[in-house]
């Protein structure tokens, strides 16, 4: 079962818009991506005028979204090896989050990030775009 990083989720959302949900069902997020997706409405929110009222609707769609996956927990013992990998491999500690959580159960991870792609070939994580990923859906 694949990982997605909250890039994943947006393109996902983006690109199947209504059908998302179906892909999506199921699959494996962090519990940081809860973050990093809200964080994505409050910036769209804010650069489309800041109303309140639609920045909870979109909250709440991707919270009704979000409790149809499984939200894997990082664990505190599980943060000296996402810092060690993070500065190993010249990531975020939020990226390494990811690329450490698909190593270490052997998931495949989904994500638009140039960074963790290029991260994950050398740490030999398998990684794909969202758009290859979605491909290799329909096949």
């Amino acid at each position: 079962m694949p990982i997605f990083d909250a890039s994943s989720v947006q393109a996902t959302l983006r690109r199947l818009r209504g059908r998302a949900a179906q892909v999506l069902e199921g699959q494996t997020v962090l519990d940081l991506t809860l973050y990093e997706l809200g964080n994505i409405v409050w910036k769209e929110n804010r650069a489309h005028g800041g109303d309140p009222l639609q920045a909870a609707e979109k909250a709440k769609a991707v919270s009704r979204l979000i409790s149809i996956m499984q939200v894997r927990r990082i664990e505190p013992g599980e943060m000296p090896g996402i810092a060690e990998n993070a500065s190993r491999l010249g990531l975020t500690f939020y990226d390494s989050a990811y690329l450490t959580a698909a190593h270490e159960s052997g998931a495949h991870l989904v994500t638009d990030d140039a960074d963790i792609l290029r991260a994950a070939q050398e740490a030999g994580v398998q990684a794909s775009p969202t758009d290859s990923h979605l491909k290799s859906l329909e096949g």
